[in-house]
C-alpha cells in the first residue's frame, strides 16, 4: 500500500510486462490504482494508462499516467490488468509523484527483461535530459552507467555480490545491481524473486524452500549461494537449479 492524499494530482508510473499464452490471448493492458479508505475498505480504481493489443512483452517497459485520488482515499495499491488466459504479468518499480507544473518524462528500454536504457526530458536539472545507458557483466550485473554527457561511471562488485573496498557504489538508475536484481537500498539487500540474498556475507537471509538437487552436498546448505560458484553459476529465482554461465 502507498500512503496518498485525498482529492490530490498524483504522476503513476510503473516498469510492467508480461507474456501471451499459446492460445492467442491479446496483449491488451492497464495500469490500474486501487483506492483504500483509512479502514482499509475499498473505495474505486482509476486506470492511469491503457495500452492497445500486443503492446505487452516479457521486456520490462514503462507506462504510467495522471491519476486524482478520491476525497476519502488514504492508501493506493497498483495493479496491471490483462485479457490473459494463461499467460503471465508483472509490475514493479511503481513511482508515484504530486502532479507539478514541470513535466519530467522518463521511458525506460528493455531487452529480455532488462533495462538498458532510459531516456529523461523535462527535468530541471539540464545534466539528467537525455539518453542514459546501463550496461551489465557476464552474470548480468548493473557495472556501468553511461550518462547524457558521455561520462561513464562504474561500479565494481566482489565475487558474492559486495562491493570492492574504494569503490563507490553508482546508482545506475535502472534499480538494479548485482546479477540484475532488485536491490533494497535500505537494508542492504538484493531481492531474487522468492528470497532476499545478503551481498555482504555471500548467502540468503532465510533457507531454501527446497533442496533441487540431493545428489550434490552444497544443496543441504540452504542458505548457500549457487553452490559457492557465484563466477560460474546463476539463480533468478533463488528456489530453482542453479545454471552454468
Amino acid at each position: 500500500m502507498i500512503t496518498v492524499t485525498p482529492n490530490t494530482n498524483y504522476d503513476l508510473y510503473a516498469l510492467v510486462r508480461g507474456e501471451i499464452d499459446g492460445d492467442g490471448s491479446i496483449g491488451y493492458y492497464q495500469l490500474r490504482a486501487y483506492y483504500y479508505d483509512s479502514g482499509g475498505q475499498y473505495i474505486s480504481y482509476q486506470t492511469a494508462v491503457s495500452r492497445a493489443e500486443g503492446t505487452l512483452t516479457p521486456a520490462w517497459e514503462e507506462g504510467g499516467g495522471q491519476v486524482t485520488t478520491p476525497v476519502n482515499a488514504a492508501t493506493l495499491r497498483v495493479y496491471i490488468y490483462n485479457y490473459n488466459s494463461s499467460g503471465w504479468t508483472a509490475v514493479d518499480n511503481v513511482r508515484l509523484s504530486k502532479t507539478t507544473d514541470s513535466t519530467i518524462k522518463r521511458s525506460s528500454y528493455g531487452i529480455a527483461g532488462q533495462v538498458v536504457a532510459t531516456r529523461v526530458s523535462g527535468d530541471p536539472v539540464s545534466g539528467n535530459n537525455g539518453l542514459s545507458y546501463f550496461y551489465s557483466d557476464h552474470l548480468g550485473s548493473s557495472s556501468a552507467l553511461q550518462k547524457p554527457d558521455g561520462s561513464v561511471a562504474y561500479t565494481w562488485h566482489l565475487p558474492f555480490g559486495g562491493y570492492r573496498p574504494g569503490s563507490a557504489h553508482t546508482q545506475t538508475g535502472n534499480g538494479r545491481d548485482f546479477t540484475g536484481q532488485r536491490e533494497n537500498m535500505e537494508l542492504g539487500l538484493l531481492y531474487y524473486n522468492a528470497r532476499y540474498y545478503v551481498p555482504g556475507l555471500g548467502r540468503f537471509a532465510s533457507p531454501d524452500s527446497i533442496i533441487p538437487n540431493p545428489t550434490n552436498p552444497q544443496s543441504y546448505n540452504r542458505y548457500s549461494y549457487v553452490r559457492i560458484h557465484p563466477l560460474t553459476l546463476l539463480t533468478r529465482r533463488a528456489i530453482e537449479n542453479v545454471t552454468w554461465i
